[in-house]
C-alpha cells in the first residue's frame, strides 16, 4: 500500500511539474503600415497625422509608440510622460541587424540604433550604432551619415517625439539596417537621461519585432492582437485544468485491493 501511494505521489508531482513549465512567448510583432498621411517632423502630433496607423503601449519605457512608412522612409511617433524634463532626456531604438538577439550588438556585428534628445540641436535625432556596450557611436563620427530626422518636444507633462529614417540608407560605415516592404527585424527600446549610466529603462532584443507592411492600416489589427492574447491565455488554462483533472481521476479511481500491500 505504501509503495502504491509513493508511486501515486511521484506521478502527481510529475504531472504538476509539467503543467507548471512556462510556455515561451513569441516576440510581439509590431507593424509599420503604409502611410496615407506623411507627418511633419516637428514634435507636434497634429490632428490626422497619425490616425492611419495603430499605436501600442510599451510597458518597460511607459511610452506609446506608432510606426508607418511611405516606401521610402520609416516614420515613428513616441509619446511618454516625464514630470521633470531635462535637456539630457533621451529615447532610443535599437535594430537587430543580423538577428542574433544580442542586446546592444557586438564588436564584430554592431546593431543599428537611433537616439533622440533635446540635447541634439537643431536636429534632435542621431543615427548611431552599438558595439556591445551602453554607449553609442554616431554614424557621422565614424565616416558615415546621419540619416535620422527627429524632433522631441515637451508639452503638458509629456514628450512628443517624431522621427523619420530612410528605410534603406546604403550607409555601410554607419552599420545601418536595410528595411524593405515585407521585411522584419528585431527591435528594442530604451529611455532615460544621458550621464546616468545604467539608470535607464531598456527592453531586450527578444521582446519585439517590427514588420514593414505593404498594406494600409484597416483598423482591425488591435482586435486581432487581443484575440491572440485571449487564445494564449485559454490554452494555458486548459493545460493546467487538464493536469489537475488527470491527478483527480488517479486519486479517485485508485482503491487498494484486499490483501494488497
Amino acid at each position: 500500500m505504501i509503495s502504491k501511494l509513493l508511486r501515486l505521489l511521484v506521478l502527481t508531482f510529475t504531472i504538476m511539474s509539467l503543467a507548471a513549465v512556462p510556455v515561451a512567448s513569441a516576440a510581439t510583432e509590431l507593424k509599420a503600415y503604409r502611410s496615407r498621411v506623411v507627418p511633419t517632423i516637428d514634435g507636434i502630433a497634429s490632428d490626422g497625422e497619425w490616425t492611419d496607423t495603430p499605436s501600442f503601449s510599451e510597458t518597460t519605457s511607459g511610452a506609446s509608440v506608432a510606426f508607418k512608412h511611405d516606401e521610402k522612409s520609416l516614420y515613428i511617433l513616441v509619446v511618454f510622460p516625464k514630470s521633470q524634463p531635462s535637456e539630457k532626456d533621451f529615447f532610443g531604438i535599437e535594430f537587430d541587424n543580423n538577428g542574433d538577439k544580442a542586446h546592444m550588438g557586438s564588436g564584430s556585428s554592431p546593431d543599428d540604433a537611433l537616439f533622440v534628445s533635446p540635447a541634439y540641436k537643431p536636429n534632435n535625432g542621431k543615427d548611431a550604432f552599438l558595439m556591445g556596450f551602453a554607449k553609442q557611436t554616431d554614424d557621422d563620427k565614424a565616416g558615415g551619415t546621419n540619416d535620422v530626422e527627429a524632433r522631441m518636444v515637451y508639452s503638458s507633462g509629456n514628450y512628443v517625439v517624431e522621427i523619420r529614417r530612410s528605410l534603406t540608407t546604403n550607409d555601410s560605415k554607419g552599420n545601418d539596417v536595410s528595411l524593405t516592404v515585407g521585411s522584419s527585424v528585431g527591435i528594442g527600446f530604451t529611455m532615460g537621461e544621458f550621464g546616468k549610466g545604467a539608470l535607464h529603462a531598456a527592453t531586450d532584443m527578444n521582446t519585439y519585432t517590427l514588420t514593414v507592411e505593404s498594406t494600409e492600416y484597416t483598423g482591425v489589427e488591435g482586435a486581432k492582437l487581443n484575440l491572440a492574447q485571449w487564445a494564449q491565455t485559454i490554452v494555458a488554462g486548459v493545460v493546467l485544468i487538464t493536469a489537475w483533472s488527470i491527478t483527480a481521476v488517479i486519486i479517485v479511481t485508485r482503491t487498494p485491493k484486499k490483501g494488497g500491500s
